[in-house]
């Protein structure tokens, strides 16, 4: 807005997106409270008015245990799924709202009752991530997992592991090159 003020609260622009046609929740199954509540996905920002959350552990079987998560200190907790009991007044993360399984599609798009009309291009996309959304999960996974891994090789506490990878990654990719060009080569043609 104009005047740097937003014109929505998030709890507004939530209630407000929830009531667009185009834009529908749908969950694999229904995530309950220890009460038997229905929990509400807050999401996954920092975007609240209140001064961060921790997850009040897995239900499972009418019961509570710890978090599997590890989140147990109140935090923003950027990028980790809060699911609210509004009733109850109690939060859980999505491993342990889901009894410690691994996420499902959250939010569905129906991009035939999109404001521009459903393009080919968009269907496309959305059949494709719902048919690969184990792999797309797992993808996710892998670049975490390679992104932490930098992360690590960046801390200079670490510079000894940094100059062991970066040295096996030169030899390998001296060998490589130097396979590549035997291979290219006229000895490479004989031994063909």
């Amino acid at each position: 807005h104009k005047d740097g003020l937003p014109t929505l609260t998030f709890d507004e622009l939530l209630k407000d997106l929830w009531q667009r046609p185009w834009i529908s929740r749908r969950v694999q199954r229904e995530k309950r409270c220890e009460k038997g509540h229905v929990l509400r996905l807050l999401g996954t920002g920092a975007y609240r008015l209140d001064n961060g959350w921790c997850c009040d552990g897995m239900v499972s079987k009418g019961a509570l245990r710890p978090c599997e998560a590890g989140i147990k200190q109140v935090g923003l907790h950027l990028g980790t799924r809060r699911y609210h009991c509004p009733v109850c007044e109690v939060n859980h993360c999505g491993v342990c709202a889901l009894g410690g399984k691994r996420l499902g599609t959250v939010m569905k798009v129906d991009t035939s009752k999109l404001p521009l009309g459903g393009s080919v291009m968009m269907r496309a996309i959305k059949d494709f991530v719902t048919e690969n959304e184990d792999i797309l999960d797992s993808l996710k996974e892998v670049c975490n997992y390679a992104l932490r891994a930098m992360e690590r090789l960046l801390n200079p506490e670490e510079a000894k592991l940094a100059l062991r990878v970066y040295s096996v990654s030169c030899v390998a990719t001296l060998t490589l090159l130097a396979t590549s060009l035997l291979i290219d080569s006229t000895l490479g043609f004989i031994l063909r």
